[in-house]
């Protein structure tokens, strides 16, 4: 739906505004940038999802009684590339320096903290996945 949209975007933006729309200028400021969102998006899931699982498998080799430990590190991990990746490729020359590193910092941190508040009932999923027969 992203790529659709951002499609939309483009031809829009690419076609003349009608005389009676003021702020052209706006929207393509505006939604001008939503494919390069969108090509960060992608990139930052992939790279962040893959890494966070791979975190987790070597965690759980070292030590498969830390499912606590391993969730966070894994999302530490996991979830601070996907802010770095989708924060530079966002946004990087459209504000300071100074405020991306803010930007990626808090996002990374909200991530990993919501982590810690869901822990719960990730073990809860996890441990009823595990119970359940195999096909």
């Amino acid at each position: 739906m992203n790529l659709i949209a951002a499609v939309c975007y483009s031809i829009t933006i690419a076609l003349p505004a009608p005389a009676f729309f003021e702020n052209s200028e706006a929207f393509s400021v505006v939604l001008g940038s939503t494919f390069r969102l969108l090509v960060a998006s992608f990139v930052a899931y992939l790279v962040g999802s893959l890494v966070n699982a791979k975190v987790m498998v070597i965690l759980k080799r070292w030590d498969e009684k830390k499912l606590f430990l391993r969730c966070i590190v894994s999302t530490l991990f996991g979830e601070g590339l996907d802010a770095i990746i989708f924060i530079t490729i966002g946004f990087l020359g459209t504000m300071p320096v100074e405020a991306l590193l803010m930007m990626i910092l808090a996002q990374a941190l909200f991530k990993t903290v919501y982590e810690i508040i869901v822990y719960p009932i990730t073990r809860t999923v996890i441990y009823s996945v595990k119970k359940l027969p195999e096909v």
